[in-house]
């Protein structure tokens, strides 16, 4: 059997600033703050279905 040598990869870190990583926040987390502010708005999120339940 032969060994075979595994080189490391070299890493680039990444720099950002506080506000570029507060922008890639926001831009990966902005479908979730829409689908939540939907719910909100057409009163969906209640969990018992209140005002909407036809039982009270």
């Amino acid at each position: 059997m032969s060994a075979i040598l595994a080189e490391p990869v070299a890493c680039r870190p990444t720099h950002l600033s506080s506000a570029g990583w507060l922008a890639l926040q926001a831009a990966a987390l902005w479908p979730h703050g829409a689908w939540m502010l939907a719910r909100v708005r057409d009163g969906s999120d209640e969990p018992l279905g209140w005002p909407h339940s036809p039982c009270c």
